[in-house]
């Protein structure tokens, strides 16, 4: 939706928002390359190389921004659990205004880097948003392991979907996040797990003091 306002107008109108992102219509439109959306720090692939895409004759451009929807997968992907409740701020069809953001729109955080080669399309929302949270496959219903997710390897450890990294980037120690505010924070990947999960949620009441991060 952001992409007219990347002088990407034309990409835009090739998009048919009433159909699948895996729709034929819209395959031509997905193997756009956005430069916007990548980071120059980041040596990978332009495509995706993840079986989910593959399958299609079109390739499927990847990104390396995506959102922080939730604390843990069991919050944002919990639909066969019941637990499904998103506690972030950009998740698959969500409606969360700033005004949502009890937190605190600098205390929170929007979209963080990934360089994640698979399951990083831009043009999915499916595969759109990432967590704050290490998966842990023996812990339902949230699936939250001890520690965070931030340039953890791998992120989501499942046959299909797979996917290497969530929040994650190629500069050294941890990645670049957006907050609500409009700011960018550098963020280690050794900041502590209460203070992190702290950040990704809109509404946990959490105090976060300015030197935590």
């Amino acid at each position: 939706m952001i992409l007219p306002y990347l002088e990407q107008a034309a990409v835009h109108a090739q998009i048919d928002f009433n159909r699948s992102s895996m729709h034929a219509v819209n395959r031509p439109a997905a193997s756009r390359v956005i430069s916007a959306y990548r980071c120059p720090s980041y040596s990978g692939p332009q495509f995706s190389n993840a079986p989910s895409y593959t399958r299609f004759p079109t390739k499927y451009a990847t990104t390396n921004y995506v959102a922080m929807g939730a604390s843990d997968v069991g919050h944002i992907y919990g639909q066969n659990t019941g637990l499904f409740d998103p506690d972030g701020i950009i998740y698959p069809l969500s409606n969360t205004r700033p005004g949502d953001v009890t937190d605190g729109l600098s205390n929170t955080i929007i979209v963080v880097e990934t360089r994640e080669q698979g399951m990083s399309v831009w043009i999915d929302g499916g595969t759109a948003a990432v967590v704050a949270l290490r998966y842990d496959a023996g812990n339902g219903p949230t699936y939250a392991g001890g520690g965070i997710a931030l340039n953890y390897h791998p992120y989501f450890d499942y046959v299909n979907p797979h996917a290497e990294y969530g929040p994650s980037s190629m500069h050294t120690g941890g990645a670049l996040h957006l907050l609500g505010d409009g700011s960018v924070r550098f963020i280690s990947q050794h900041i502590a797990a209460t203070v992190y999960v702290a950040l990704s949620t809109r509404n946990g009441g959490e105090v976060i003091g300015g030197d935590s991060f």
